[in-house]
């Protein structure tokens, strides 16, 4: 099984992720990034699994939302499985910023 970690809102690779199948305890690995390959995007993994046919595989990084993609392990073949994380995202389209700010008296001769 091999694949990439994206993020959601960007499409950048997610690096550090945990991949883990979900009907074979011990079946993952953890996303990395590959800077010595730029054919090769970051938030990339790869592992062995010993399953055939359709298996979830499970996607989960801290600030991240998990996902599960859902490939069909083919026997003796590279299955790829590439999962998108969702993050929040914040926007902000303000009309107008308004402060008040007492005034200090004057200082003392």
């Amino acid at each position: 099984m091999i694949g990439q970690v994206l993020d959601k809102n960007t499409g950048a690779g997610v690096p550090g992720a945990s991949v883990v199948s979900a009907d074979r305890a011990g079946e993952g690995a953890t996303s990395a990034a590959t800077p010595d390959d730029p054919a090769l995007g970051d938030g990339f993994y790869w592992f062995v699994s010993t399953l055939t046919g359709p298996h979830p595989v499970n996607a989960t990084k801290l600030l991240y939302e998990g996902s599960t993609a859902k490939p069909d392990i083919t026997a003796d073949k590279v299955t790829t499985a590439d999962v998108e994380l969702g993050a929040g995202r914040l926007s902000v389209t303000p009309s107008g910023i308004a402060k008040t700010v007492a005034a200090s008296p004057p200082p003392a001769p």
